[in-house]
């Protein structure tokens, strides 16, 4: 098997953290108008930690990825261009999150009134990320990335980004592993140690998801 480099690995972790984001979107809107399956709590809980991983995505965009690809692309006025729109972007979605989070703070007190808030703020928040995501994905393909940073100063700041959010990494891969399908899990962990995909996800990231099995996208987990 060919290994991916940096720039594929970049490539596809955005593309399906980005299927994560909107897919659960859609979730959140259909657990919310259903009958409460696992509860206020579960729901509540289960919206918190989606609005937890676009924090930890957006926040390693804003302060690793962003700030290296400005550094390497100062004559790149059209890149640079894309950068800004999308920090700025990235307040906007942060403000909406909010709102959603807020959502899911009611429910947790045992507003019910609060499904349908969660069901409106769920598809505006997706209207709104759909074209910031694909505009994403266009420009920062692998192609283009290697024309805006070197290969190894990607590696250094995927690296750095994860060590910030070291305390919660296992809970964000978690949250992303349950957002993918059987296939999809594979592309993007099948490289990863055995340690990680076997005990980590497999063992000790299952028990801690076993509350949010009946919500998540993808129960199954195939690594």
């Amino acid at each position: 098997m060919t290994m991916k480099s940096e720039y594929e690995r970049f490539a596809l972790g955005m593309r399906y953290s980005h299927a994560a984001l909107l897919r659960n979107l859609d979730r959140f809107a259909s657990l919310a108008e259903e009958s409460p399956r696992s509860g206020h709590e579960e729901l509540a809980a289960f919206v918190g930690l989606f609005v937890e991983f676009l924090d930890v995505h957006h926040r390693g965009e804003d302060d690793f990825f962003f700030p290296a690809l400005r550094k390497h692309s100062p004559g790149r006025s059209t890149d640079g261009a894309h950068l800004e729109q999308w920090s700025r972007e990235h307040r906007d979605v942060a403000a909406a999150s909010a709102e959603l989070a807020s959502a899911s703070a009611r429910l947790a007190r045992g507003d019910g009134q609060a499904r349908r808030e969660i069901v409106r703020r769920s598809l505006e928040l997706k209207e709104f990320l759909r074209p910031h995501l694909r505009a994403e994905e266009e420009i920062l393909e692998p192609r283009h990335l290697a024309e805006m940073l070197p290969e190894v100063e990607l590696a250094q700041v995927s690296r750095a980004s994860a060590r910030a959010n070291r305390s919660r990494g296992l809970r964000m891969a978690m949250f992303l592993v349950h957002s993918l399908d059987a296939d999809e899990q594979t592309a993007l962990f099948g490289e990863q140690p055995w340690f990680f995909r076997k005990l980590l996800v497999g063992i000790i990231g299952r028990r801690r998801m076993v509350r949010f099995r009946p919500l998540v996208y993808a129960p199954e987990i195939a690594l």
